[in-house]
């Protein structure tokens, strides 16, 4: 825990406040794009899985 956050004050002494808004905003994008990915593949993969939560207008909505 320590070394994060040496390193964390580390990178906000060093870098420019632009760059440390960009890493900000890249941060919660990063996981979401994961989840969204996983569960696309999880829907090619294996389309058979019970799923409780359908979602509405699903054939209107392009999915890749």
């Amino acid at each position: 825990m320590l070394l994060s956050d040496y390193s964390l004050q580390l990178m906000a002494s060093v870098l420019p406040k632009g760059v440390l808004g960009e890493l900000v905003y890249i941060g919660p994008l990063i996981p979401f794009t994961f989840a969204c990915l996983s569960i696309l593949m999880l829907r090619k993969t294996r389309p058979n899985v019970d799923r409780h939560f359908r979602c509405p207008f699903l054939q209107l909505i392009p999915i890749a």
